[in-house]
């Protein structure tokens, strides 16, 4: 992998056949959909950013358990590591979160997700393609 501005950490959480996805509500990429996460802090372990984004975006409380896909992506703008992780959260977590950024979010059928049905930011497109490799559904 080559040198890259920054790493993001992105939460894949599946719950009964669907995964959460959320809209971004500002910025030059508004309107296009992804999975939750943010940018890696300096001396920031993953675990750890997943579970700071996590609270900060929806209130809810993660665990994440391994990694299922990582790669470079050069936006116009920035180049940045893409981290896939598989988290998970218990069903009281899950019933109380909270959207704490003024984003969409939906629980996404799979096999709408892997069918195109959202659009998707450009640099999530090749974890979407494979979205159904990592999941038992």
């Amino acid at each position: 992998m080559q040198d890259v501005d920054f790493t993001v950490a992105i939460a894949v959480l599946i719950d009964r056949g669907k995964v959460l996805i959320n809209q971004r509500p500002k910025g030059w990429l508004k309107d296009f959909w992804e999975f939750p996460g943010g940018k890696l802090e300096a001396g920031e372990a993953i675990e750890a950013t997943l579970n700071r984004e996590m609270l900060e975006e929806f209130n809810l409380v993660i665990e994440p358990k391994r990694e299922l896909m990582s790669y470079d992506f050069d936006y116009e703008k920035y180049k940045c590591r893409l981290r896939f992780w598989l988290c998970e959260a218990s069903d009281e977590a899950i019933a109380s979160m909270l959207p704490l950024e003024g984003q969409n979010f939906v629980w996404a059928d799979l096999e709408a997700v892997a069918a195109g049905k959202y659009n998707f930011l450009e640099g999530n497109k090749l974890f979407v393609k494979k979205i159904l490799e990592f999941t038992d559904r």
